[in-house]
């Protein structure tokens, strides 16, 4: 019977809130949308682009009824606009409050229909229609992955039943997958300029000073990509290190990484 009672006065006071809220909002209206957002990377659109978009796609709130809006539905379309990564809505006053995350640019991207797009660090496919994103590594080649919204690179990553296939990742996973630890490691960052997806679907990475080339190669599905990525270039960077020191880097024409801890080299024809 306790227990009862505290159930039902608990209920009274939950109903007595939503009530009171009620009564408190009715005829208020909200005065503003402001934004605050964290940009990681250069700023990939303008204050115009992101008011088009709302004003399009999103509920009008500026001057409504606080009780007649749909915060969630607001909120909804506003993370699909492509350019952010997280977005959280709080209220305050009448005032409605956008905390925002741009989306990070890591690699910009040329298919073979000779179209462009962005790769986000997140994984997921960008278009280039505003603003430039700076300095990135370039992809190109036999690419024929192209842009639709709400497609990620990773998306493989995150499907198990892959992990215990045959064959191999798609190139635009092993782009992104690469071009995410060029963004994590300033030293291979300042070294390598461009990704070349072959016929052979290997990457090729080129140096941003001389005329080498990295056969980098390719994934399986039974690959740990990250580890894989991560031993590749430590082989490279030791070869760097210690074999480019006697001899000279650019002596080299080809740098192959493709077979586990053997690295082999082409000489150039002098």
């Amino acid at each position: 019977m306790k227990k009862l009672v505290i159930y039902v006065v608990a209920t009274l006071i939950l109903i007595g809130c939503f009530v009171g809220y009620a009564v408190l909002t009715k005829d208020q209206r909200y005065k503003d949308v402001v934004f605050e957002i964290t940009y990681p990377s250069d700023t990939l659109f303008t204050d115009a682009d992101l008011d088009a978009y709302m004003k399009k796609n999103c509920p009008v709130v500026v001057g409504q009824r606080i009780d007649s809006v749909n915060l969630v539905e607001f909120d909804k379309k506003l993370k699909e606009f492509p350019y952010l990564e997280s977005v959280d809505i709080v209220t305050n006053q009448g005032i409605v409050i956008v905390k925002a995350k741009q989306e990070k640019v890591i690699a910009k991207v040329f298919n073979t229909k000779n179209e462009l797009f962005y790769l986000a660090k997140s994984g997921k496919l960008l278009p280039i229609d505003s603003l430039p994103a700076g300095r990135v590594v370039v992809a190109n080649g036999t690419i024929s992955q192209r842009y639709k919204p709400h497609t990620f690179a990773n998306a493989e990553e995150k499907n198990d039943s892959l992990k215990n296939a045959k064959g191999y990742y798609s190139n635009i996973y092993t782009v992104w997958k690469i071009a995410d630890y060029l963004d994590e490691n300033e030293f291979w960052k300042a070294q390598i300029g461009q990704m070349y997806v072959d016929e052979n679907n290997d990457i090729n990475l080129i140096t941003t000073v001389g005329e080498q080339r990295v056969i980098f190669g390719k994934f399986r599905y039974c690959d740990n990509a990250s580890e894989e990525v991560k031993q590749r270039f430590d082989n490279l960077k030791s070869v760097y290190k210690q074999g480019f020191k006697i001899i000279g880097w650019d002596k080299y024409k080809t740098i192959n990484l493709k077979f586990g801890q053997e690295v082999y080299g082409e000489r150039k024809i002098e």
